[in-house]
């Protein structure tokens, strides 16, 4: 199943030699990997993340809403719904550019699998860092009245949602398998005392 590594992967570093090595594998038809990989960049796959987008934009700019409030930056005139409105705003445009732009070249999206290294991810991050600002200034611009006096803060918080909700995610999931492993831990001693 696997295809013997080369010499040249040997001197690779580790998580290199291993990327080659899978690339290397003999994949079937059938295989689930390739039907996932394919399904990733099918067309329906582009519509429901470009559909989704919207709700993605409204819940960083919510998350970097909140933040700012608890640190005492917010104008009590703001509210956590205008907040959602202005992100779920600006991300709809966002996502109806994003739309347009794909449809007219005629090409598929970039290929998710570029994303082995940290540094890949880390501009991936400060990609959705951008995107999700400008659809805080969209959004701002269109739904807060006094858009001069609360945009700051607005475009501060959508700026800051995309690496304050990763963080926050990371820390629920720490959360979650800590729960976990203690849960393991008292079965496995309360099974091993009978």
């Amino acid at each position: 199943m696997y295809a013997s590594t080369s010499v040249l992967d040997s001197q690779k570093p580790h998580h290199l030699a291993y990327a080659s090595s899978l690339h290397s594998m003999d994949f079937d038809d059938d295989a689930p990997n390739k039907k996932y990989a394919s399904a990733l960049h099918s067309p329906a796959f582009i519509l429901a993340e470009a559909a989704l987008s919207p709700a993605k934009y409204a819940i960083f700019q919510i998350v970097g809403y909140y933040f700012f409030r608890a640190a005492g930056y917010v104008d009590p005139a703001i509210t956590a719904l205008s907040t959602a409105k202005v992100g779920f705003i600006g991300g709809s445009v966002l996502a109806i550019l994003y739309l347009i732009l794909l449809l007219s070249s005629g090409r598929n999206r970039e290929d998710d699998s570029k994303l082995e290294t940290a540094g890949e991810q880390i501009r991936l991050l400060g990609q959705e860092m951008i995107f999700s600002t400008i659809a805080a200034l969209i959004g701002g611009l269109v739904v807060v009245d006094n858009a001069k006096q609360h945009l700051s803060i607005l475009v501060r918080a959508g700026m800051s949602g995309p690496v304050l909700s990763l963080v926050l995610l990371c820390v629920v999931l720490g959360i979650i398998l800590a729960a976990i492993r203690v849960v393991r831990e008292l079965q496995d001693r309360w099974i091993g005392q009978d």
